[in-house]
């Protein structure tokens, strides 16, 4: 990804997101999503990322490579 990015979940509503530095570092906090909204991160550095989702009591991660 470079600017932007789409999570897709099953439930299509995203109740809170945090993006995680590869070190841990909180970096970006969001809440009341839907999975067709385009999440911007245009202000990350390159680098991998990671994306912390919680939908309906369900929680995932996802890697996020930014360009």
């Amino acid at each position: 990804a470079t600017d932007h990015f789409y999570l897709d979940v099953p439930d299509q509503t995203i109740d809170r997101l945090e993006i995680y530095s590869s070190t841990g570092q909180l970096v970006h906090s969001q809440g009341n999503l839907t999975s067709s909204e385009s999440i911007g991160i245009s202000f990350l550095r390159s680098g991998v990322y990671f994306v912390r989702y919680e939908s309906s009591g369900r929680v995932g991660v996802q890697k996020l490579i930014v360009r």
